[in-house]
């Protein structure tokens, strides 16, 4: 079964913002232990920050794409975060592009 993981924050959940950040450093670590790889993971809004190089999450997510993973981030929110320059992991693409995986994938895990 193909997957493909979407990154719409920097926390997973909602209440606690130190345990949304723990959270989510744990559960995109865990996807490099799954058996089935997602195809991608696509990352937008403040999940872009995940791919910043001070990101502790930036070392599982080029871990991924050396495992055959794309990670694809989303130009216009790059852009308006100002951080083309810091980003550590993954391809900087267009809307288009992501809403293309989204649309084709045959599932979409959104924690």
């Amino acid at each position: 079964m193909t997957y493909v993981v979407c990154l719409r924050s920097d926390l997973m959940g909602s209440g606690d913002p130190e345990l949304g950040k723990v959270l989510m450093e744990n559960f995109v670590d865990s996807l490099k232990h799954q058996q089935n790889l997602p195809t991608h993971v696509v990352i937008y809004n403040t999940g872009v920050r995940l791919a910043m190089k001070q990101s502790p999450v930036c070392r599982s997510l080029s871990e991924l794409e050396e495992m055959g993973t794309r990670v694809l981030l989303c130009s216009t929110c790059i852009d308006h975060f100002g951080i083309q320059y810091d980003i550590g992991a993954g391809v900087i693409t267009s809307m288009m592009v992501i809403t293309g995986i989204l649309a084709s994938a045959g599932h979409v895990i959104t924690p």
